[in-house]
């Protein structure tokens, strides 16, 4: 008789390894007790896992753990030792089944492990010396015609294990470079596959430059120089304590390499204008350098010239438009870091343009950063910008210069320029014509405004009046700015610090903005215990200062993304999303939360108490004053520039083209608005200008205090009377009522109850609101 049992084992927290030996020890334990007791134990298997299981691969015993139902196991494929299951050369096997019938283990996904015989005769290397490695290697790889990833790979992984026996080895040196141009040499989908999957490239690239540092040399006069189809590589000694500013020139003939087309040369030799490329280091190179011994002086500078991108891939969606359009040159310092921040003078190089499009393309100087696009690599602009001048005047040559050592290129951005696609510029001009015409209109009157509301006293005194002339301010900068930036686009330098200025002018205004909706909300919907202390001086300084830093944060790590050639002046890209489009859309959606309470509280207070025999028609007309008011001072019009600049109306251009519209006179006529608001409809600027029109320079608007305009209620029955009044006062019994309509810039509101009326007693109380100009 056969019986079955069944043992169940908790782990608490224990690794991996520790479960399998506790249940090794639990199987012989188990065993061993029930054999004591005179009973034969048949078979011990795991019910809810799968039990340790072996498989062959390229003619190699796999073994595979004990797994719970459920997991998978990943091992490396069999290469002569190697641990590949960073490369994703791997092999898997998945533990399936229920705890109902147990654990079963699923069919093996090994496809990637099963070797072509050129990926087995590299494998076979692996345990072989480096001499060994790197000559067989190159016989290998002398043909990489039908080479697939997986001989990319391995070949790579067994070349790295000879790096440093490479090192300071000037045979092996040039060995291990050869096979490093035969591996790059692969057709360039089979290299960006390896890429993808085992950073193939990357790899190469930094076994290049440390085997290259290690390249011996007889001395400082006589350089090494190892030369490859794809580069050419250039050690040369120098002694820290003497150095002067030298240059590396590089020459292709014919679109390739040749012993002497790399060279260091002193700058009083010659001129290297003819040259592809040239490279000219800062006498100050090595300030920065501690200097800790006498061994340590005498260094040895690295250069390398690539005659294309092969080795710095980049993903396909990062090179759709932009090619590098000159050779690579890569300068480094043995045995350093990367040496940076350098200051005047800083590193200068000059670029031939090779292949250069037909397209109209944009120049920029760029820099290889392995660490970008998450370990991917991708080429910079950090540190480095395009010498404007120079390329305006030879547009054949391209001059850079970098604050750094490293890998440097120059791009070619084929990138459509910002132009319309269809029939004459008609449409361009015209929305030129309304932003020129509006900026300037809007700038006349927004001086205006300015100068009124400092002229009279009780405008300029009023917190609406005071955050309105800074208001006026920003916009006056903006519009300025905005100017200045159409003008400048061919300046490089001067094209960034509009951009900037730009960018801050933006963030004030709606700072500025934001700070009026909360006066608004204030004065308008929490009316008594609404007032902030010193609230204008605080909203002035937050809308001023806290820009700027947005600003210097935006600008900080990388300045090129406030310039590109032929585009307008303004932040892209990083900055301009996070500096301008994140700050506008917090702040325009807190407006339009403003602008609704705002306006259901002025809609819900005019239906509570209409004016008696006030027409239906004129109270829709003073609603729709508010409203436009109330947008104008928010901003609001500037939300057109999200349906006018998406991909969203890219099927309906007659669509996207009424946005734009709307979007450049919304905001290039905002400061017109501001004035017909603010300072058109109000009674005290139209006073002021009469009284500067008539040449009465002693006109005081404290005289206008005096007269009043009475509105009392008697039985029912209405009566008004007029003392020459500027400002309306409302007077009814035992309830206070705001006129609709009025004009002024001061409203009383004077209530009696009617106890005190019948007691004969004045009993008035006096309420003082400043209104915004459209109520």
């Amino acid at each position: 008789m056969e019986l079955t049992i069944v043992v169940t084992l908790f782990f608490e927290e224990e690794a991996p390894e520790s479960q399998d030996a506790i249940r090794d020890e639990a199987r012989e334990s188990l065993k061993s007790e029930i054999e004591n007791e005179g009973y034969r134990v048949v078979n011990i298997s795991r019910f809810d896992g799968c039990p340790r299981n072996n498989t062959y691969i390229n003619g190699t015993e796999l073994e595979w753990p004990e797994l719970n139902i459920g997991d998978t196991a990943i091992i490396s494929c069999p290469c002569g030792g190697l641990d590949l299951r960073s490369t994703g050369l791997i092999a898997s096997h998945k533990c399936g089944g229920t705890f109902e019938t147990g654990g079963q283990w699923e069919d093996l996904k090994d496809e990637k492990c099963i070797f072509s015989e050129t990926t087995k005769a590299i494998c076979e290397l692996a345990g072989k010396p480096s001499d060994e490695k790197v000559e067989q290697l190159g016989s290998l790889t002398e043909d990489v015609t039908n080479f697939e990833p997986a001989e990319v790979i391995t070949a790579t992984v067994v070349l790295l294990t000879t790096g440093q026996d490479a090192k300071g080895n000037f045979n092996l040196s040039k060995g291990f470079l050869n096979v490093v141009n035969n591996i790059a040499s692969v057709n360039v989908t089979v290299l960006r596959t390896s890429q993808e999957e085992a950073r193939v490239t990357t790899k190469l690239m930094d076994s290049l430059h440390n085997v290259s540092e290690g390249l011996p040399i007889e001395s400082n006069d006589k350089p090494a120089i190892l030369l490859e189809e794809l580069f050419v590589v250039l050690v040369q000694g120098v002694d820290q304590r003497s150095f002067a500013n030298n240059t590396f020139v590089a020459n292709l003939r014919n679109n390739s390499l040749v012993n002497d087309s790399l060279e260091l040369v002193d700058n009083s030799n010659g001129e290297y204008s003819n040259s592809t490329a040239f490279l000219t280091l800062p006498p100050n190179l090595f300030d920065n350098l501690a200097l800790s011994n006498v061994s340590n002086l005498a260094d040895k500078l690295v250069s390398i010239a690539f005659t294309d991108e092969t080795l710095f891939l980049r993903r396909t969606s990062a090179i759709e438009n932009k090619k590098v359009g000159s050779v690579i040159f890569s300068v480094s310092v043995a045995n350093q870091s990367r040496i940076d921040n350098l200051t005047n003078p800083t590193v200068d190089m000059s670029f031939q343009i090779i292949k250069k499009p037909q397209a109209e393309f944009a120049v920029t100087c760029v820099y290889w950063d392995a660490k970008l696009d998450e370990g991917y690599g991708d080429w910079s602009t950090e540190g480095c910008i395009v010498n404007e001048t120079e390329y305006l005047n030879d547009s054949s040559r391209v001059l850079c210069h970098c604050n750094h050592l490293t890998s440097f290129a120059i791009i070619l951005d084929l990138t459509p320029m910002e132009t319309p696609t269809d029939g004459p510029d008609h449409y361009s001009y015209t929305l030129s014509a309304i932003t020129y015409i509006g900026t300037i209109v809007s700038t006349v009157c927004l001086l205006i405004t300015i100068v009124t509301f400092l002229s009279v006293k009780k405008l300029r005194r009023t917190e609406h009046g005071q955050l309105l002339i800074h208001l006026s301010v920003a916009l006056i900068g903006l519009y300025g700015i905005f100017i200045g930036s159409s003008l400048s686009i061919k300046i490089h330098v001067l094209c960034s610090m509009t951009a900037i200025l730009l960018q801050y002018f933006f963030l004030v205004i709606f700072m500025l903005m934001a700070a009026l909706a909360v006066d608004l909300y204030l004065k308008l919907v929490v009316v008594l215990g609404g007032k902030i202390s010193y609230y204008v001086l605080k909203a002035t300084i937050v809308s001023w200062v806290l820009p700027i830093f947005i600003t210097l944060f935006s600008f900080a790590p990388d300045h090129s993304n406030f310039y590109k050639r032929n585009y307008f002046c303004r932040p892209y890209d990083i900055p301009f999303y996070v500096g301008m489009i994140a700050p506008f859309a917090v702040i325009y959606l807190f407006n339009w939360i403003i602008f609704f309470i705002i306006l259901v509280r002025l809609l819900l207070r005019r239906d509570v108490s209409p004016q008696e025999g006030q027409s239906k028609y004129k109270k829709i007309k003073q609603q729709l004053i508010a409203a436009i008011g109330l947008s104008v001072l928010l901003g609001l019009g500037w939300g057109m520039g999200i349906p006018a600049s998406s991909q969203f109306f890219e099927k309906t251009p007659a669509v996207q083209k009424t946005f734009e519209v709307l979007f450049v006179s919304l905001t290039s006529f905002q400061g017109l608005a501001v004035f017909v608001m603010q300072c058109l409809r109000s009674l005290e600027a139209r006073t002021i200008w009469s009284t500067w029109y008539h040449g009465t320079l002693k006109y005081s608007l404290q005289s206008s205090n005096n007269a009043r305009l009475t509105i009392s209620s008697d039985k029912g029955q209405t009566k008004v009377r007029e003392t020459g009044s500027t400002f309306p006062e409302t007077r009814l019994n035992g309830n206070e009522q705001i006129i609709d309509g009025v004009e002024g810039q001061q409203i009383e509101l004077i209530s009696q109850s009617p106890s005190d009326e019948s007691n004969g007693q004045a009993g008035d109380t006096t309420e003082t609101i400043m209104n915004p100009g459209f109520i």
